[in-house]
């Protein structure tokens, strides 16, 4: 499916004279409404809902964070941040069908959330060492938890690295390991009905290369 849409953000960040190590920033980014446009097809094909011309609309969320850096020394600098995320403007996910005008809901209710990071940086010379962690609070009620999105509470850890190269070229490096807390769910709503225990852990890997002008 395919959408375009606007939204408009903002920020500014504050370092006061009087302690030059401190950094203060702020950041809100709008919520923005997807009308999305697609073709669905089903495999094995199934007569409940025709394939064909489909549409569906889904607003992202809100977010807005807050931030405190502060440079212990030319070599260490660390910070903490709180990010607010408006979820609240997912409240369903719905299919509307071109062949026979149906439309197929499932409900979602997310709640407003945040998370809360905490990370820092020590440089020895060209190296650059990198570590954080940070808590993510779900926006999923229990009766809402299903295998296409089992979110829970989670905890992320966070290493990698950054070197320069040379004068332009930097080689960036990070690993993320994510734990979702063992959620037990029953009483789901029937439109997913899938009660059960879910346990989720995810690792991710990036490598990034930059050229400075």
């Amino acid at each position: 499916m395919t959408a375009t849409s606007w939204g408009y953000d903002g920020g500014l960040i504050y370092r006061p004279s009087a302690a030059p190590g401190l950094s203060v920033g702020l950041s809100y980014r709008s919520k923005v409404k997807l009308n999305s446009t697609g073709t669905a097809t089903f495999d094995p094909d199934i007569s409940v809902l025709p394939q064909g011309n489909v549409s569906a609309t889904l607003t992202l969320p809100a977010t807005g964070y807050a931030g405190v850096a502060y440079r212990f020394s030319d070599a260490f600098i660390g910070e903490v941040d709180y990010q607010y995320v408006g979820w609240s403007s997912y409240q369903q996910l719905a299919f509307t069908f071109s062949a026979n005008g149906a439309t197929v809901i499932t409900p979602k209710n997310y709640k407003d959330t945040y998370l809360i990071r905490v990370g820092g940086e020590y440089a020895f010379g060209d190296l650059k060492l990198r570590g954080g962690y940070y808590y993510d609070h779900t926006p999923v009620d229990d009766a809402y938890v299903d295998p296409l999105l089992p979110d829970a509470n989670r905890h992320g850890l966070n290493v990698g690295f950054g070197f320069n190269l040379t004068k332009h070229v930097s080689l960036d490096a990070a690993y993320l390991f994510i734990k979702f807390l063992d959620r037990t769910v029953t009483n789901t709503i029937p439109q997913t009905s899938f009660d059960g225990t879910y346990k989720s852990y995810a690792n991710l890997f990036s490598l990034d290369v930059g050229y400075t002008f």
